[in-house]
C-alpha cells in the first residue's frame, strides 16, 4: 500500500505556494514523491523507470 502524505496529495499549484512562501523546500515535495512511488509501484507499475537521483540533482540551485 502506498504512502499518501499531505504533500503526496496536495496539487502542484498548492506545492508552489508553499514552496514560493517558504513553508515548504522543493526538496522535501521531491522525496515525498519519490517515496510515494517507491511504496507503490510495485503493486501497481505505473512507471517504467524512476529517474530519483536525476529530480533531486534538477531542484537544487
Amino acid at each position: 500500500m502506498s504512502r499518501e502524505t499531505p504533500l503526496t496529495r496536495s496539487s502542484a499549484v498548492a506545492l508552489a505556494d508553499r514552496i514560493r512562501d517558504g513553508d515548504l523546500t522543493a526538496t522535501d515535495a521531491v522525496e515525498a514523491h519519490l517515496e510515494r512511488i517507491d511504496d507503490g509501484d510495485d503493486e501497481i507499475n505505473a512507471f517504467v523507470t524512476v529517474r530519483a537521483d536525476a529530480a533531486l540533482e534538477r531542484e537544487r540551485p
